[in-house]
């Protein structure tokens, strides 16, 4: 998979999101149910909150 060096920033940002819904889908997948919309909310936004933390030590280069 060979793309010209002005498209990798997209590309990566690209996949840096789609890797961010893959998680939350993984993770709410095995809750089949939640008891109310607050709960789901509390739950994506931890998720979310824990990616932030992992991207904030590797920022995009030129982005």
């Amino acid at each position: 998979m060979n793309h010209p060096p002005n498209k990798w920033k997209h590309i990566r940002t690209t996949n840096i999101i789609e890797r961010s819904f893959k998680e939350v889908k993984r993770r709410v997948k095995v809750m089949e149910q939640f008891p109310t919309e607050e709960s789901c909310i509390r739950i994506l936004f931890t998720l979310l909150q824990a990616q932030n933390e992992i991207w904030e030590d590797k920022p995009i280069k030129g982005f």
